[in-house]
């Protein structure tokens, strides 16, 4: 019988290089209708500038991207919304907000592509709530740099997600860890800080289909084509950050 002998690629190392997001702070505020509106008050389309980039290419990898809108509620009430995707209805939900407190709604798209309208129809329960405030980002999850499903010598450095001029950025808690897969245990390992992690030294890691090595919170592992509705006491509102993979090291395992 012959005995298959592990073979090696040569170190590979992936950097990823995020975007500005797109930003806008309106001069003077909407307010938002008290039912659905006809036409969604936030809407981007996806373009190849807005992706991230690599230095090298993985041989795969999935596109999240989170849509963002912001303003105050002057009289209590309830945030209503609904995320579109090529103008297809994807979730809908509602939030409460305070009197005088200002609110964020995020929308987490899994699988965007070049081309993909994503927008927010935004409405509220009183008269007198306002937007003033949205932005676009895009960011990456379920990463494969080989197609092997065995990785050797792994590196994998996670920063904070992208921060925004009109956001408040704090950490999302543990509704937003970002997981790290491991094919023998499943999770190998999970983490929410708002400014990331580094795992080094990993002798041996096999990715889980279909998550690959990592699978990023929000769009995927945790908040995936639905919205999170956040309130702060002042301006600006809140947004989350979570881990982001910014660098992959590793070595493909083959089989020989």
């Amino acid at each position: 019988m012959t005995r298959l002998s592990p073979l090696f690629t040569s170190l590979k190392t992936l950097n990823i290089t995020y975007q500005t997001p797109q930003e806008t702070l309106l001069g003077t505020p909407l307010t938002l209708p008290t039912s659905e509106p006809t036409d969604p008050q936030v809407a981007y389309t996806v373009q190849e500038s807005d992706l991230p980039t690599f230095n090298v290419q993985p041989f795969s990898k999935v596109w999240l991207a989170r849509v963002l809108a912001g303003g105050q509620f002057v009289t209590a009430g309830t945030l209503y919304w609904k995320m579109l995707k090529n103008g297809q209805s994807v979730a809908s939900g509602s939030g409460s907000v305070s009197a005088n407190y200002w609110w964020s709604c995020t929308g987490a798209f899994f699988d965007v592509q070049v081309g993909d309208v994503l927008a927010l129809k935004l409405w509220s329960s009183v008269g007198d709530s306002k937007l003033d405030r949205y932005a676009f980002a895009v960011h990456v999850s379920r990463i494969k740099l080989f197609k092997t499903l065995w990785h050797k010598d792994v590196t994998i450095v996670c920063s904070g997600s992208s921060t925004f001029q009109n956001f408040n950025a704090g950490s999302f808690g543990a509704s937003g860890y970002t997981y790290v897969y491991n094919g023998h245990s499943g999770i190998y390992y999970g983490d929410y800080s708002s400014t990331g992690f580094t795992l080094s030294g990993i002798a041996l890691l096999s990715v889980v289909e279909p998550y690959g090595l990592i699978r990023v919170a929000f769009g995927d592992a945790t908040m995936s084509n639905t919205a999170n509705v956040g309130t702060r006491s002042s301006s600006p509102p809140n947004v989350y950050r979570f881990p982001v993979p910014t660098q992959i090291k590793c070595r493909g395992v083959l089989l020989g």
